[in-house]
């Protein structure tokens, strides 16, 4: 009897009535999550960023173009008292420009964990590359976020990485591979800040290419502080000369 019942749940588990769901590698299922939106040959979009605080909010529109996932510029375009402000990305090395200063900065490695343009993003969340994403061990079980079957992915740096966080956690949807949100915890276990996809679309309707249009980064330190970013016009595998990332690029209006 014992034989036959080890038989039968073989037969079963072969047959896929209880067949484990395959291992996926987290740094995999992390890099074609990021891969999505960071991995296009070129990219465009408009978005709008409103920063809320306790007393006040703030909206600003810019315009953002990249290529790989290695260079990128975004310029304000409003209101008026931020136009022509920019940011350049290439590689590790990173760029600001001020109209009224009228010359460009760059910004030192010390300062990239600093708030971006007083939001609740830092600099180095503009620069993550696929790259980066190898100075990382990483976890991954299966749970649930919503109701929605997901990859729970737990990421450690290495020891001698460049990053501040001691961990970060990833909810990528099983789907389609849609990163749902994002949680960083200091080095002594607090959830410091979240990032949460609260719209996802598809781009060209095409349920493959899922596409952020809306998400929220939450400072959990401070009480009633969050940035939201609604995304709109994204446009993919467009002609982009090189030029636009360059220095020259980032100062003209």
């Amino acid at each position: 009897m014992k034989k036959i019942t080890i038989l039968l749940i073989s037969l079963l588990i072969s047959s896929g009535v209880f067949a484990a769901e395959p291992v996926r590698d987290g740094y995999d299922i992390v890099r074609q999550a990021f891969s999505m939106w960071r991995g296009q040959q070129s990219a465009s979009s408009t978005m709008t960023m409103t920063i809320t605080r306790p007393d006040r909010t703030e909206s600003m529109t810019l315009r953002s173009y990249s290529m790989g996932d290695t260079k990128s510029i975004a310029k304000f375009v409003a209101p008026a008292k931020y136009k022509g402000q920019a940011i350049l990305v290439i590689g590790d090395s990173m760029w600001t420009y001020s109209p009224k200063s009228r010359r460009s900065i760059k910004i030192a490695s010390s300062l990239k964990s600093k708030p971006w343009m007083g939001s609740d993003m830092s600099y180095d969340d503009i620069a993550v590359s696929l790259e980066s994403l190898s100075q990382y061990t990483y976890t991954v079980v299966s749970g649930t976020k919503d109701g929605v079957p997901v990859y729970i992915i737990t990421a450690i740096p290495f020891k001698d990485a460049p990053i501040v966080w001691g961990k970060e956690i990833y909810y990528i949807r099983k789907t389609d591979n849609a990163m749902l949100a994002k949680e960083f915890f200091d080095q002594g276990g607090n959830m410091i800040r979240r990032f949460d996809a609260l719209d996802i679309g598809y781009y060209n309707n095409d349920k493959t290419k899922p596409i952020m249009k809306h998400m929220r980064v939450t400072n959990l330190e401070k009480q009633g502080f969050f940035t939201d970013f609604i995304i709109e016009d994204t446009q993919f595998n467009i002609p982009l000369s090189a030029d636009i990332f360059s220095l020259a690029n980032l100062e003209r209006p």
